[in-house]
C-alpha cells in the first residue's frame, strides 16, 4: 500500500512538473513574441525619426550646425525616441575632396572639427553633424572607414539603398567602451533616379548625399521590451 501511495504521489508530481514546464514554455514564448514585436516597433520609430532628418536635409540648400541641432531638437528624442544617443549625418569624402570638405564644414559654423582617425583610405565616411553634441563629441569628425564593421554597414546601406543596422560594436562616445549599434539610412537627392549596385562608391554615386544615423547603447536599446 505504501509503495502504491508513493507511486501515485510520484506520478502526480511528475504530471504537475510537466504541466508547469509546459506553462513556463508557453509563457516564455509569449514574452519572446511580445519582445520581438516591441523591438520591431522601436526600430520603426527610430527609422521614422531618421526619415524626417533625411527629408529635412533634402529640403535645405545648406545645413548649418545650428540648423541641424534645431531640427533634431524638434524630434524630442529623449521623449519620443528613447534609448538612442543622438542623431547624426555622415558625409562621403572622396579622394582629393578633404580640403573642400573642411572648408565647407567651417563655413557652416561647425567648430573644433577634425577628421579622425587618419586611415589613409581613399573613400571616407565622416560624421559631419551630430546632436546633441556634448555626449557625442568624440563622434564628430569620425571617419567610419577606420572600422571594417562600420565601413561594411555604411556601404551596404548605400548599395542596397535601404536602412542597415551595424553588428554590435564599441561606441566611441564616453570614457567607457560601451557596446552598441548604429542604425543608418542612406540619403539621396529628392527626385534623383537611384542607381546603385554591389560596387557603388559613395563619392561617385550621382545624387547620393550621405547617411543619417542613430547610435545607441545595446543594453539600453534592448531594455524594457516586455
Amino acid at each position: 500500500l505504501l509503495l502504491g501511495c508513493l507511486a501515485i504521489t510520484l506520478g502526480a508530481f511528475l504530471f504537475s512538473s510537466r504541466a508547469n514546464e509546459l506553462a513556463a514554455e508557453r509563457k516564455f514564448g509569449e514574452i519572446a513574441e511580445e519582445s520581438l514585436q516591441n523591438l520591431d516597433a522601436r526600430m520603426n520609430t527610430y527609422l521614422q525619426g531618421l526619415n524626417g532628418v533625411a527629408a529635412f536635409l533634402n529640403a535645405s540648400d545648406e545645413v548649418t550646425e545650428r540648423d541641424f541641432a534645431h531640427y533634431v531638437e524638434t524630434l524630442e528624442i529623449d521623449r519620443l525616441l528613447p534609448n538612442i544617443n543622438g542623431i547624426g549625418f555622415i558625409a562621403p569624402v572622396g579622394p582629393g575632396e578633404e580640403s573642400a570638405f573642411l572648408a565647407e564644414v567651417a563655413s557652416l559654423g561647425i567648430r573644433d572639427f577634425r577628421i579622425h582617425p587618419i586611415t589613409g583610405n581613399a573613400e571616407r565616411m565622416v560624421v559631419k553633424h551630430i546632436h546633441p553634441l556634448e555626449p557625442n563629441a568624440e563622434a564628430l569628425g569620425l571617419d567610419l572607414s577606420y572600422s571594417e564593421d562600420r565601413r561594411q554597414t555604411v556601404l551596404s546601406a548605400l548599395r542596397s539603398a535601404e536602412p542597415r543596422l551595424s553588428p554590435r560594436i564599441y561606441l566611441v562616445q564616453g570614457e567607457e567602451r560601451r557596446e552598441g549599434f548604429l542604425l543608418l539610412r542612406p540619403v539621396f537627392a529628392e527626385g534623383q533616379e537611384i542607381t546603385v549596385g554591389p560596387t557603388s562608391r559613395p563619392s561617385q554615386t550621382e545624387g547620393f548625399l550621405g547617411w543619417v544615423y542613430a547610435p545607441f547603447v545595446a543594453e539600453a536599446f534592448l531594455s524594457d521590451l516586455s
